[in-house]
């Protein structure tokens, strides 16, 4: 097998471990918070929310980087077509998950204030 497709297949590899671990990473943190914290739901959520994004921006990363060396590979028009609506798909994906993320920090800032408020 040609270097290029062992590291697409790898990059894929690595897409998929990225996302169902920071997925499952996430969960298990969320569920620990909930066991032990003082924190809402919704704040126990939107923490969830933000490790999520942040794995799943990952893994968008390294799939792009696995279609770009597809590219290389299978050198057609439609195949670099395909790279570039993926890699435009993946920035307005980006763009949104970050706005998000933007959105949940605040949110956890603000609710954690509050809480040194009322304690304070």
């Amino acid at each position: 097998m040609r270097t290029s497709v062992v590291a697409e297949h790898v990059l894929y590899a690595v897409t998929m471990l990225v996302i169902v671990l920071g997925a499952a990473r996430a969960i298990w943190d969320g569920l620990a918070e909930a066991c032990r914290s003082e924190r809402t739901h919704n704040e126990q959520m939107d923490q969830v929310r933000l490790e999520l994004s942040g794995s799943l921006s990952l893994g968008l990363t390294f799939f792009v980087g696995a279609e770009i060396i597809k590219t290389f590979r299978v050198p057609h028009w439609k195949q670099l077509l395909k790279v570039v609506v993926l890699i435009l798909i993946r920035q307005l994906l980006t763009w949104s998950l970050d706005a998000d993320t933007e959105k949940l920090r605040r949110r956890l800032q603000e609710h954690k204030a509050e809480r040194q408020q009322q304690s304070g």
